[in-house]
């Protein structure tokens, strides 16, 4: 088109240089000829025009020269331009670039075909492109010839390409056919994208081997919520449905309350967010929940536009399960660790307490989370210390467990323990420490110490007792111990004793009533009694046996005390016949004591009659005297009648005294609560007389109230009152307690 324009230029231009010099020649010597009339002119005008359309023709022929040739050079300049330009590009190319004729023989290539094939640029030129290409993998090749190439097409195939080592490559060919009978071929090296292609075959299929055999659901959904293109076997085996029976169907597994959070999620997800192991409750196929954790993000396409939701599913039912008993076990373990009645610690590899339980911190006497984190050496005194650390590594050089006594001393005192140490190891079988776990046995050492110390002092006392001791054995009746003086008693050696029986040092009758009487006995019961035993000598004793049941080495067994009661039981005989003769005395001396009593009641009667008329004249008569004559009597006359009246009172409440102790004897004792307190200060009340007008202070302490008679009672609290009042007459102040 560009070669084209110029010739159609230069046409019109001669086409018009023709029709202006027609018109010149034509009508220039008309014009002549109206203007000049002589030949001369008309020559001269001829001449003149003549010049003048040389001159013109010259300058446009110099015109269309010099514009022919500043085109030349400006074609030459641009040619040489995109000269080096196609130098420029198919030196600096990427690709590798063949020129070849219409026969498909190179004439030209650049470097990167060189590097490509490992030929220099003049063994490429005049080989045929199709010598490079393998035929081994590829059965046939292209032709590359001009008339290959129809409607200005290109050829575009990928091929193996030998090297010049021998090697073969992966290359990308396409060829045009270009203006001129050339084709143009772009040779690129693919085989590193063969490779990454391969690589993103095996990923592919890896990621597919993984999806499928993934323990994870696997789901991905469309814009509107349905399930696409994934519905792996897990997400089968989680929820019950195949992939047939939901792809481009809704999830089947929401329950009616789970769409709008569904649906708030999806449009989350939609928005480009992403979400990790958010804890959800769907249904199975059969109905039954299931607790699930879901990650969900968005999927996108090669332009970034999300274009659907992806969700991993794990099912966690069975987590939240062992979640669930992982934390009631660790609530037990607590509780265990905090309520056992044992010390319960955990250390580190170097001996630093990690766990300390209540028991455990209380013989530190340190908090619990003091304790935590001190090492065993800042516990525990350096011996201890290092027979611990000692136990420690034990434990945790041979990972077994390890149960053993210690004795260890803390502040507060020393104490025994029986711990069973024992490693402890992580997910991996690691040993990451020692656990413990100690009994505080020392009130059960000290017990068994006493236990030992007693059955120490027990045989001491048995051995050494004076009083005769033996154990037989319940079953057998055989002799298992016997002490020094059973042995004197019974005049047995010691052997020949505990090859005896029970019954060998009882007599026959008594040995019929011992196999009587031991059915009967049982462990609560303590057998006391006297029983009539048979020494060596035949000779018999009276023994009074005490008897306990035992056990000796896991048999039941009796052991006997069997005293010597002969001289004893001889002596109760004799006293009991001084008993009764004691008896009789006593009972004659009663006899005798009754007629005395009689006739002290007798003599009592006629005292308080026949002295009471003598005492009631003596008194009348003073009193008369007083009366009637004191006036006319001296002083000391009246003062000696006053004491006769005075002496006749005492003298009545003798005689009243004495008729109440005789009837003492002959009255019945009433019992009955009585009030001591009160019935004091009654008496004291009624002995105002004996007062005389004194200051007395009366004290009564703290009397309880008893059973007793309150008559008697009485009579003793007036009686004790009265002499503490006759023998505190010569004081004021008198103070009675």
């Amino acid at each position: 088109m560009q070669t084209r324009l110029p010739r159609r230029v230069a046409a019109n231009i001669a086409l018009l240089y023709l029709c202006v010099a027609t018109l010149w020649i034509v009508f220039s010597d008309w014009a002549v000829g109206l203007v000049t009339g002589s030949p001369t002119e008309f020559t001269l005008f001829q001449t003149a025009k003549g010049l003048a359309f040389v001159a013109v023709t010259a300058i446009l022929l110099y015109y269309l020269v010099k514009r022919r040739v500043d085109e030349l050079e400006a074609n030459r300049a641009v040619l040489a331009r995109q000269e080096a330009l196609y130098r420029t590009v198919i030196s600096e190319a990427s690709e590798g670039i063949a020129l070849m004729n219409a026969d498909g023989v190179i004439t030209d290539a650049n470097h990167q075909l060189c590097e490509i094939t490992g030929y220099c640029r003049d063994e490429l030129i005049g080989q045929h492109l199709t010598a490079f290409l393998d035929t081994e993998t590829e059965q046939t090749a292209p032709a590359l010839a001009i008339g290959d190439f129809h409607d200005g097409g290109a050829q575009s195939f990928e091929r193996g390409l030998l090297r010049k080592d021998g090697s073969a490559t992966h290359a990308e060919i396409s060829a045009t056919a270009v203006t001129g009978g050339y084709i143009v071929a772009m040779i690129r090296d693919i085989s590193e994208r063969r490779k990454a292609q391969e690589e993103l075959h095996k990923a592919y299929d890896r990621l597919n081997t993984l999806v499928r055999s993934s323990p994870l659901g696997i789901i991905t959904l469309d814009a509107e919520g349905n399930v696409s293109d994934l519905w792996n076997p897990a997400a089968e085996s989680i929820f019950g449905w195949t992939a047939e029976e939901v792809k481009g169907k809704p999830l089947p597994h929401l329950r009616p309350e789970d769409v709008e959070e569904f649906r708030r999620l999806r449009k989350q997800v939609m928005c480009g967010d992403s979400f990790t192991n958010i804890e959800l409750t769907r249904i199975r196929r059969d109905g039954a929940p299931i607790h699930v954790s879901l990650s969900s993000a968005p999927l996108r396409d090669s332009n970034g536009v999300i274009t659907g939701v992806m969700a991993v599913i794990a099912d966690v039912t069975e987590r939240l399960r062992e979640q669930e008993m992982l934390r009631s076990t660790q609530a037990l373990l607590a509780n265990l660790m905090r309520h056992a009645p044992a010390a319960i610690y955990v250390t580190s590899p170097d001996h630093r307490y990690q766990h300390v339980n209540p028991v455990c911190s209380r013989y530190f006497g340190l908090s619990e989370e003091e304790i935590t984190g001190r090492s065993i050496a800042e516990e525990f005194p350096e011996e201890s210390a290092d027979w611990l650390c000692r136990v420690n590594e034990s434990v945790l050089k041979t990972g077994s467990p390890l149960t053993l006594e210690e004795t260890l001393t803390f502040s507060s005192g020393t104490y025994y323990f029986v711990t069973s140490k024992f490693p402890l190891f992580d997910s991996g079988g690691g040993v990451t420490g020692v656990a413990g776990v100690s009994l505080d046995v020392t009130q059960l050492r000290r017990a068994q110490q006493e236990r030992w110390e007693s059955e120490r002092r027990y045989r001491l006392m048995f051995q050494q007792n004076p009083l005769p001791m033996y154990v037989f054995d319940q079953e057998s009746l055989r002799f298992l111990m016997v002490n020094d003086a059973a042995m004197r008693q019974y005049q047995y050696p010691e052997e020949e004793f505990l090859d005896m029986k029970l019954t060998d040092i009882r007599s026959s009758r008594e040995s019929e009533r011992l196999l009587a009487f031991l059915p009967e006995v049982n462990e609560y019961y303590t057998d006391r009694g006297i029983w009539e035993h048979r020494r060596k000598d035949g000779s018999m004793l009276y023994a009074d046996i005490i008897a306990h049941e035992i056990e000796v080495d896991g048999r039941l067994a009796t052991i006997v005390m069997a005293n010597d009661v002969t001289e004893r039981i001889r002596i109760e005989e004799e006293r009991r016949r001084l008993y009764l003769e004691l008896e009789a005395r006593v009972a004659d001396r009663t006899a005798q004591l009754e007629a005395a009593n009689r006739e002290l009641r007798a003599f009592t009667y006629s005292v308080s009659h026949d002295l009471r008329a003598p005492l009631r004249a003596i008194d009348g008569f003073s009193q008369i005297i007083l009366e009637d004559y004191s006036q006319h009597l001296p002083e000391e006359a009246r003062n000696y009648f006053q004491m006769i009246c005075q002496s006749v009172g005492n003298m009545n409440a003798l005689i009243d005294g004495l008729l109440s102790f005789s009837r003492l004897s002959r009255q019945e004792l009433t019992r009955q609560q009585v009030d001591m307190k009160a019935l004091a200060h009654q008496v004291f009340d009624e002995l105002g007389e004996y007062q005389n007008d004194r200051r007395i202070e009366f004290n009564v302490g703290d009397l309880p109230p008893c059973m007793a008679d309150a008559r008697l009672i009485h009579h003793v609290f007036t009686n004790l009152l009265t002499n503490a009042l006759k023998f505190t007459r010569n004081r004021d102040p008198a103070t009675l307690s």
